[in-house]
């Protein structure tokens, strides 16, 4: 598919929201705030996300809050592309024989199939790909 967002690691989501918002005209929707089963490098995890979204398309920008010691941590430049994608397990193997291995993915339940899959690229860009079973839940977030 192609790309809905980009995602930027921040220490603060406040001040980015304002700050971006106040520079670049970005309206934000609604803030998201979870804590979700998840695994990063295979390992088991417990990740408390705080993300939000602009409102402003096609293409989004996302802020994350940074989650130390693990692969959401700021810099200076985009953390990743996020893909709506109908078979996250498949396309993720194709990214791994690609050279894009598995970093981190998360799932509503550990019975099921992620549903969101990060995958680490050579230059360190990461490909998150994110199941559109999720798609009516996350664009209303924007509306």
């Amino acid at each position: 598919g192609s790309p809905y967002h980009v995602g930027i690691v921040v220490p603060d989501i406040d001040q980015a929201m304002e700050t971006y918002g106040r520079l670049f005209g970005v309206e934000w929707g609604q803030r998201l705030g979870s804590t979700m089963a998840g695994e990063l490098d295979g390992v088991p995890h417990q990740l408390d996300l705080d993300a939000v979204y602009s409102k402003n398309g096609p293409v989004r920008i996302e802020l994350c809050k940074e989650i130390p010691g693990t692969i959401w941590t700021a810099s200076a430049g985009i953390h990743h592309i996020g893909f709506w994608c109908d078979d996250v397990v498949g396309a993720g193997q194709g990214l791994i024989d690609a050279g894009y291995p598995l970093a981190a993915a998360l799932f509503m339940d550990r019975s099921q199939p992620r549903f969101m899959a990060l995958h680490r690229g050579p230059q360190g860009l990461f490909v998150e790909l994110v199941s559109s079973a999720i798609r009516p839940f996350m664009e209303p977030l924007w509306a």
